[in-house]
This record gives C-alpha cells, sequence and structure tokens, in this order.
C-alpha cells in the first residue's frame, strides 16, 4: 500500500486539480475484533476507504489497491460510491452563492454523504461550521454559525421556489 501512495500523489491521471489537495485520499482502519494484546486475533479486518474524486480514475486506483492485496493472499470485498460533484456553474451552485453571497462556488476535498442524494435530485454540500473542527474530540459549531445557517437556508429556499 505505501508503494501506491506516490503513484496516486504523482500520476496526473488519479488528480483532480479542481481539488485541494488534488489527489484521492486514504483512510486505513485495522480492528481484530478486541482481541487482548497478548493473544493472536482469530480474524484481523483492515478497511482502507479511498476518497473518490471526479475525473481521478477512481476505479483503476481501487482495481490497483485489491490486486496488491489480493497478491499478498488477503481476501478482499469493495464496494464504490460514484464521487460526489456539483458543477460551480449549475443552477444549484448558483442559487447557493446569491444566498451565501460567495463570488463563486469551490470544491472541497473531503467526503460527504451527498453522492446519495446526487442519484435523486441535484445536490451540493452547504452548511455552516469550519472543517477544521469536524470529526474531532469536542467538535463544535458556533451557535451564531447556525443562526446564520439559517438564514442562509432560508434565501436558497425562497430563491429555488419563486
Amino acid at each position: 500500500m505505501a508503494d501506491l501512495v506516490p503513484v496516486f500523489r504523482s500520476e496526473e491521471r488519479f488528480q483532480n486539480p479542481l481539488f485541494d489537495p488534488p489527489t484521492n485520499g486514504f483512510n486505513l482502519v485495522i480492528s481484530d475484533g478486541d482481541t487482548a494484546t497478548n493473544v493472536t486475533a482469530a480474524r484481523t479486518v483492515v478497511r482502507l476507504s479511498i476518497r473518490a474524486m471526479p475525473d481521478a480514475c477512481f476505479e483503476e486506483a481501487v482495481q490497483m489497491v485489491v490486486g496488491r492485496a489480493e497478491a499478498h493472499g488477503l481476501e478482499v470485498e469493495h464496494r464504490s460510491i460514484s464521487p460526489f460533484f456539483a458543477s460551480a456553474d449549475g443552477p444549484l451552485a448558483q442559487a447557493a452563492c446569491r444566498a451565501t453571497g460567495a463570488a463563486q462556488a469551490v470544491t472541497v476535498p473531503y467526503g460527504t454523504e451527498a453522492e446519495c442524494y446526487q442519484e435523486y435530485a441535484d445536490a451540493l454540500v452547504l452548511g455552516p461550521g469550519n472543517i477544521a473542527q469536524a470529526h474531532t474530540v469536542g467538535e463544535w459549531i458556533a451557535v451564531e454559525q447556525l443562526q446564520e445557517a439559517v438564514e442562509v437556508y432560508t434565501r436558497l429556499i425562497e430563491d429555488l421556489c419563486a
């Protein structure tokens, strides 16, 4: 796996310049079912999440990872979710810009559940908070940011329903 990281970071086919960083991200979790440290676990599960980006050869990256694992005799199960992407020029993004006062929509390099919704309707990621505080111990959002979000959502709904 460590050998694949430089490949994904250096080869343009695995990158999307609209994102910062422009490369797929990895998250590796190893679980032995809470087996005591002095006991060999009967089974260990390794879960690898790769953040998919549009136009970045995601399926090829997945096959490279699966191939590497299988070459070492590991049993592999995998599922893929299409990467989420909303056009900055699309009507929903433009309405969000009007509601927030932003000059333009931007891409963000983190995963959300938005890809689950894009199958059914136009979607985008818009909300209060700071990504630096997300998924951390003591994660929080200031009350003022929540109140401002209500105002933004109200303007967005009014714009879209006009």
